[in-house]
Formats: structure tokens, sequence, C-alpha cells
């Protein structure tokens, strides 16, 4: 009984010497672990940026190219081909017109006396195309009024050889007539019932 309680002081004795140097040895691995992550050497990232003058060549490859345009102007249409191509209308040439006042009221014919009225401008007819490109001849035979200012007014076709040929180059003929006006008892008048033939005749004829 005695031996044993004589040993219980040296139990515990080795008991904290036990935990003591336990102790020592964790406090030693925590130190030794800290300083190896300190001196454990960082990872660095690599630099991927590529240089501007690179990007540029890059750009530069990839680019499309324009397309070259034509050297030659395209051709210019020929203008006097096509004038060359109208069928021998230059060789058909138009006589002067043959024309003649008959001018008649109530059956009295009117005379080319002083004071009545007189023609100023008459400018002939231009001869349609289609009846000079065909050769076709005719006349016309224009009624109108000559008013007091010597203007001409209610033209109309009183005859036409061949129909629905010359009469509209005839009218537009008379309507661009002047005459100095009839004067009676020093006053302007107006004449009605004045007449006008256009013949229509081509030079190559007989």
């Amino acid at each position: 009984m005695l031996g044993r309680n004589a040993l219980l002081p040296l139990a515990l004795l080795g008991a904290v010497l036990v935990t003591l140097l336990l102790f020592l040895v964790m406090q030693g691995l925590i130190s030794l672990g800290v300083d190896s992550r300190q001196q454990q050497p960082r990872q660095q990232v690599a630099n991927f940026i590529m240089p501007e003058h690179e990007l540029t060549l890059l750009q530069q490859q990839h680019k499309p190219e324009k397309p070259e345009l034509a050297s030659e102007p395209p051709p210019r249409l020929d203008v006097k081909n096509f004038e060359a191509a109208t069928p021998d209308q230059q060789k058909l040439r138009v006589k002067p017109m043959k024309s003649f006042l008959n001018v008649e009221l109530g059956g009295i014919g009117l005379g080319m006396s002083d004071g009545e009225y007189l023609p100023l401008v008459r400018p002939p007819p231009v001869y349609p195309r289609h009846a000079l490109a065909r050769g076709l001849e005719g006349y016309v035979i224009v009624e109108f009024v000559v008013t007091r200012n010597g203007t001409v007014t209610e033209p109309r076709v009183i005859k036409a050889e061949p129909q629905g040929l010359f009469e509209k180059a005839a009218l537009r003929a008379v309507k661009a007539y002047k005459y100095k006006p009839k004067m009676v008892d020093g006053e302007s008048v107006s004449v009605t019932g004045v007449r006008q033939k256009f013949t229509f005749k081509l030079e190559s004829s007989s």
C-alpha cells in the first residue's frame, strides 16, 4: 500500500513531462508549416497581350480587296446612226404651198381695195411626217374669221382630200396668221367667211 502511494507522484510527473513534450513538438511542427508557406514562390501569370503592330498587320491581311474599276468608259450611242436609219425622208422636199383667198359674204365678193383687210403674216404649214414618209399628197380648205385686231378665230375645215391626214397641219398654220384689220368709217371690223386653201405637194411629183 505504501509502495503504490510512493509511485503515484512519479506517474503524475511523467504524465506532465510527456504532455509538455508533445506540446513542444506540436509547436515546432506548426512553426515549420508557416515558414514553408511563406517561403513558397508565387506563380506568375503569363502575359498573352499581342503587340499592336501584329494586330494591325492581321487586319490588313483580311481586309477585302476593292474591285478594280473599268479603265475604259462605256461606249456612247451614236445619234447619227439612228437619224440615218430613217428611210428617204431627207430626199423629199415640199414645194411652196399654193393658196388663194376666196371671201364671199352673201354672194358678194370682196376685193382688195383700200380699207380691206390685208394678210401680214402667213406661215406655211408643216408637212406631216407620216404623210411625208409615205409620199402622200392632198389639200385642205379652211374657213375662219379675221377679228378687229387682225387675229384669226373660229377656224374650221370645209374640205380635205384625203380626209384625216392634213387637217391638223392646216388648222395650226391658220391660227398663226396675222392680218391688217378691215376699216369701215375709220373703225376696224371683223370679217367672217375667209377661206384659205392649203395644197400639200411633194417636189418629186410631176
